[in-house]
């Protein structure tokens, strides 16, 4: 309820925000992502795990407020309830309506952010691409195509079983470096996460994702496992960094993340929700390195078995 209520008419989403009176929201209106699929992700998950979908049809009021200009990437301001209410359900298809923007390699659009809030120049002026963000979006659109189907929805579960596959395919023909998978494209159309790139060589989330959406070609996700694992995994260090090399000294320009030092934060450090990922995402693929990382505390401490229950294996 509370994250349907920070939705705006248009589809897009809150930053974040703090609850004030009356159904106020003080909070961040940006052109981030991923803030538009976790609230359909969320719901498929909770679909899934306790079979309840009464809540699909309770009426939640939209948050109101003046879409962002163009050329402004974001907005601190409070914004009042609207009085145009929707369903969770209807909230859900307004979060991947707005979220379906595709890019010149057929893949969805970066804007000023997408999960790596630091990256908030990759996209900034409307062409860059996020390729974990294509990843992330089929995994959504698998997962939310059974519940569409449930409601009798054949128009929107037949757009997700088209758009999955298209994002798929793009992936597939435009994002193979050879041993794993690009990270994004800038504005420019140059890529991130290649083996060109001197900083940013390789990013951990899109091999990740890879097995989690899953991408077809499974000999490609095995070699881009293999890759996360060699180049990020560090046993003495007893991390997993989200990318290598950090931003420093070269030429690319992906936005205040650079402004962090070499390794610390998301520049390059161990980032909690990424190293889950990966971890996630080696027990998708019934991987042995899982125990191995586990037991040298290489992966986030844990139970595998528990976290073999967040997702489906």
């Amino acid at each position: 309820n509370k994250a349907c209520a920070a939705q705006f008419e248009d589809g897009d989403v809150l930053h974040w925000w703090h609850d004030g009176k009356n159904g106020e929201k003080l909070g961040v209106r940006t052109r981030c992502g991923d803030d538009l699929l976790w609230l359909a992700h969320a719901v498929c998950l909770y679909v899934r795990l306790t079979e309840d979908t009464a809540f699909l049809f309770e009426n939640i009021p939209f948050v109101h407020g003046q879409p962002l200009a163009d050329g402004e990437y974001e907005r601190f301001s409070t914004y009042a309830r609207s009085d145009v209410c929707a369903t969770v359900y209807e909230h859900c298809l307004a979060c991947l309506h707005a979220a379906l923007k595709i890019g010149e390699h057929g893949l969805i659009l970066f804007g000023t952010g997408d999960w790596n809030d630091g990256m908030n120049a990759v996209g900034r002026e409307g062409k860059g691409e996020s390729v974990w963000l294509a990843l992330f979006l089929a995994m959504v659109l698998r997962r939310f195509l059974p519940l569409a189907e449930a409601q009798g929805d054949a128009e929107l579960a037949q757009l997700c079983a088209e758009r999955m596959e298209s994002l798929k395919t793009a992936v597939d023909a435009h994002c193979w470096d050879g041993a794993w998978y690009l990270r994004a494209f800038y504005d420019d159309g140059s890529p991130m996460g290649s083996r060109e790139n001197d900083e940013c060589t390789i990013d951990s989330l899109p091999q990740s994702f890879a097995a989690l959406c899953p991408m077809p070609d499974r000999a490609r996700v095995s070699t881009a496992l293999d890759s996360a694992l060699h180049f990020l995994a560090d046993p003495q260090l007893r991390i997993v960094k989200l990318f290598d090399r950090p931003f420093a000294d070269s030429s690319q320009q992906p936005g205040y993340v650079k402004a962090y030092p070499a390794g610390i934060r998301e520049n390059g450090g161990q980032y909690t929700h990424a190293s889950v990922w990966l971890a996630m995402a080696l027990l998708h693929e019934g991987r042995a390195e899982i125990e191995i990382a586990y037991a040298r505390g290489v992966m986030p401490q844990g139970n595998p078995v528990a976290l073999a229950a967040i997702d489906e294996v």
